[in-house]
């Protein structure tokens, strides 16, 4: 660290900057006393629905407010049921309080975790891990506004990373299986974790969600985990949507190359060059894996996520959640939250372990965080009222853009810390 970063003026100055955030984070929440209806409904329909068994209705035709379908596995359905025994308003606000709490409690253990990782958790640290954590804010907005439950699941994936780091495998692996229960995008994490020989985590993981399917099947019937399937998998794969909100490559490409609507949410055939531009930007994120990232694949040694010196896990999950916003053909702007613990701890471990970091790369990183959290988004009517602008159809990619920027960043930061991994792996075979 620089003398002025170890400095008095520094550490008030990070002290007073801390607080400044804090009060915006306070500010920039929006009213509880406006109730909504727009993806709660879901939840807490299906909590009712299950309560006066009729579970069968969980995925049917209908669309309205309180009526919203299900997207999460039957099994799941129960959990909502203390939800539904509210009254709407109350079930909102006791939701909106629970994402609320889910993202300052993020915050808490990010400190927490630059704090156990090391180096000391300094004001300016503090400062760093709160700036990053701050720039999400209207990514959380977004998320009370609608009635989501990423944030709380965010905070879910920041105790993940506290087991790995504390070598509790099989708890790592339940909590990453929680996750992977309530969202689907969060299951391409799997496969990283199996390659890099962190096979109980990710067999825990995914035997959760085996499980799930199976409990699915036999507790309300193939009828109604088949509706799951068609509606929430078969639905969205086999079409293309260019909403606003959809923030995946394919959605990018949608509106970049097509005339589809920004508020059209029903999954259309990709045009030719939409389906051309899929096919180039899968190839060259494949080729820039393989090229900054091929040591990645099962690795001489266990990785050893306890040793803060040697670890990759931050990386490994950082490129994880942005290849995962990334190609999954319906990526929401509340998913662009996971992205939020890695990336507040990758500058950290930089630090740590003395990687290169020339200024250029920091600077992307930045402009790549801002991008990805600090993106405002307003009411639906806007976005109609101005999709003919070819300008601005492109504004709506600042999303995607920033996960292509911090990619660019990560991925020679990753190939750093695998070729050390490597070399000690030579020097010291099993």
């Amino acid at each position: 660290m620089s003398r002025f970063a170890q400095s008095s003026a520094a550490t008030w100055l990070a002290a007073l900057w801390i607080v400044a955030l804090l009060v915006a984070f306070v500010l920039s929440l929006p009213a509880t006393r406006v109730v909504r209806e727009n993806d709660l409904p879901a939840y807490y329909n299906a909590g009712q629905l299950v309560a006066q068994g009729r579970a069968d209705l969980l995925y049917g035709s209908e669309f309205r407010p309180r009526f919203n379908r299900f997207t999460n596995l039957p099994i799941i359905a129960p959990l909502f049921v203390p939800l539904g025994k509210l009254d709407y308003a109350s079930a909102w606000h006791l939701f909106w309080w629970l994402q609320v709490l889910g993202f300052a409690g993020t915050a808490a253990l990010l400190l927490y975790a630059v704090h156990r990782r090391g180096p000391p958790l300094t004001p300016v640290r503090a400062a760093i891990v709160l700036t990053i954590w701050a720039a999400f804010i209207p990514t959380l907005h977004r998320c009370l506004v609608l009635g989501q439950s990423t944030p709380m699941l965010v905070f879910v994936f920041a105790l993940f990373y506290l087991a790995c780091i504390a070598g509790r495998v099989r708890t790592a692996g339940g909590l990453l299986g929680v996750i992977c229960l309530m969202k689907i995008p969060p299951m391409l994490l799997l496969p990283l974790f199996a390659l890099r020989r962190r096979m109980t985590i990710a067999a825990i993981a995914f035997s959760m969600w085996i499980a799930a399917v199976i409990l699915s099947a036999l507790v309300y019937g193939p009828e109604t985990l088949g509706r799951f399937a068609q509606w929430v998998v078969f639905d969205n794969a086999g079409g293309s949507i260019a909403t606003f909100n959809n923030q995946s490559l394919d959605g990018a490409w949608m509106r970049l190359l097509s005339d589809k609507s920004l508020v059209d949410w029903k999954p259309t055939p990709r045009p030719l060059g939409v389906a051309l531009a899929d096919l180039a930007s899968f190839g060259l994120l494949a080729f820039a894996l393989l090229r900054f990232g091929g040591r990645l694949l099962w690795p001489k040694q266990r990785p050893d996520d306890r040793d803060a010196q040697r670890s990759s896990l931050e990386l490994e999950l950082g490129v994880g959640v942005l290849l995962m916003v990334l190609v999954f053909p319906v990526v929401w702007i509340h998913y662009y939250l996971f992205a939020l613990v890695p990336l507040a701890l990758v500058p950290f471990q930089v630090e740590r372990q003395e990687l290169s970091q020339p200024a250029w790369r920091t600077a992307v990183y930045g402009v790549g965080v801002l991008f990805v959290g600090a993106v405002a988004v307003v009411g639906n009517v806007y976005y109609e009222a101005r999709e003919g602008d070819f300008a601005f159809r492109a504004l709506q990619n600042l999303r995607p853009l920033g996960a292509l920027l911090l990619l660019a960043a990560s991925l020679p930061l990753l190939r750093e810390v695998l070729a050390r991994e490597a070399d000690r792996g030579r020097a010291n075979p099993r």
